[in-house]
Parts: C-alpha cells; sequence; structure tokens
C-alpha cells in the first residue's frame, strides 16, 4: 500500500482532492487546529478527545461537535470505541511527557493496535507545568 497522501508537486487543488472525504480522528486536540486544516479541505472528522475544560469549550465554539463523539477523557475507552479513520491528528509528542499523562507511558500505542490509519499528524502541546 502506498501510504504518501501528499507530494512535493502536488497543487493545493491536488491536495484537495485527496484529502476530500478523507475520514480523520482529532486526539488531544487542544482547540482544534488540525480540525480546522481538514475540513476545510474536505475531510470528516468522525472522534475527537481533549480533556482540558478551556480548550474542550473553545473547540465547542470552532466545531459542531453534534456531528461526532467529542470525548473528555481518552485513557476511559479502549481503541475499538473509536471509529475507523484515514488519518489520526494529535497533539504529540505530550502523552508520554506530559502532565496529562502523567509521565507513565505512550497513550497512542495502545490505539495503533486496533486502528490503521492511512497518515499521521503530530503537533506539540504542553509538556508540564513549568512550560
Amino acid at each position: 500500500m502506498n501510504l504518501e497522501l501528499f507530494s512535493a508537486e502536488d497543487s493545493d487543488q491536488d491536495i484537495e482532492k485527496k484529502v476530500n472525504n478523507l475520514k480523520f480522528i482529532d486526539l488531544f486536540a487542544g482547540i482544534g487546529g488540525f480540525h480546522l486544516a481538514l475540513s476545510k479541505l474536505g475531510a470528516e472528522c468522525v472522534f475527537a478527545s481533549e480533556k482540558d475544560k478551556f480548550a474542550r469549550q473553545t473547540y465547542e465554539k470552532n466545531f459542531d461537535t453534534k456531528d461526532f463523539d467529542f470525548n473528555d477523557d481518552i485513557r476511559k475507552i479502549s481503541g475499538e470505541q473509536i471509529p475507523d479513520h484515514d488519518i489520526l491528528c494529535a497533539g504529540f509528542p505530550c502523552q508520554p511527557f506530559s502532565i496529562i499523562g502523567n509521565g507513565k507511558g505512550f497513550l497512542y500505542f495502545r490505539y495503533f493496535k486496533t486502528k490503521k490509519a492511512k497518515g499521521f499528524y503530530f503537533g506539540e502541546c504542553k509538556t508540564s507545568d513549568q512550560t
């Protein structure tokens, strides 16, 4: 299987055609930066998760969360409960090192065992109370 979704030669229109109709999940979503970008290109969010109360409030103002499950604690569900998707978006590398993950491991691995995404987008997030 060719996992390359985009190439350097792709025009904006080529990228939009490739992303249109793809499904994505938005883990450790913050206020939804990945969601904004992918939905503008035509991708559909099928699941999101964010624990921070204020980030959740902003996310809910930015997006219609009635269209998908907006989870508030990824640790309380299994990988099987996450809908099938093409792209996994996630705030990275925070989970293995962050105050949310208590520095106790890599939460993504339990989802990689049950779900097979075509692509991944990772971003940064808060890593400690001092940052």
